[in-house]
């Protein structure tokens, strides 16, 4: 479920609601709770809303663990401490994203008041740079993201906490439900 042919417009479903994610515009966000919610111990999932993938397997976990699980995200904005281009159709193009950077700046604040006992990281990788001086937006070096990853984890204050990383979902060079359909005997072509 569901069929292929709907299967390119599925979205795996929202386990929180819309109001618990920051929106493109957004600077802070409204807080809410999954996981053990009278648990004494917080778990922090940080990223963007690539983050979300991971929820059912993060509440299955938390109230399993008896952590309360809140999910720090927002669209379009990696937490990585990278400025990346304003979404695309939204404020100026190729211009700075600077609702992003102030989200992440709240974030970190957050999680360092709170003090979480386990935080997850997550977020995907394709952003590009803000344009500068006529020049085209480009992709994210790796070497960008890696000291932007290490930035972001020397400002995060996690004592006595573990903090983990998981990458992101692999880019597949064709998209999946329309290669599956033409392959329904052979999966694996």
């Amino acid at each position: 479920e569901p069929s292929l042919s709907q299967a390119a417009d599925d979205w795996g479903g929202s386990f929180e609601g819309l109001n618990c994610i920051a929106g493109v515009r957004a600077r802070t966000q409204h807080i809410c709770t999954l996981g053990d919610i009278r648990g004494s111990h917080l778990m922090v999932a940080l990223g963007d809303s690539h983050v979300l993938m991971w929820l059912p397997a993060l509440n299955a976990i938390a109230k399993a663990s008896h952590y309360q699980l809140v999910v720090l995200s927002h669209w379009y904005c990696p937490v990585s401490v990278v400025t990346v281009a304003n979404p695309p159709g939204l404020f100026r193009v190729g211009g700075p994203f600077t609702a992003c950077d102030q989200w992440r700046k709240w974030a970190i604040k957050w999680i360092t008041k709170k003090k979480p006992s386990f935080l997850l990281i997550s977020q995907e990788d394709l952003y590009t740079t803000p344009s500068t001086r006529g020049s085209a937006p480009s992709l994210i070096s790796a070497s960008r993201w890696q000291k932007g990853l290490l930035d972001l984890l020397d400002q995060v204050n996690v004592p006595n906490g573990r903090e983990v990383v998981l990458g992101n979902i692999p880019v597949l060079p064709k998209v999946p439900p329309p290669c599956l359909a033409s392959h329904r005997d052979d999966v694996q072509a």
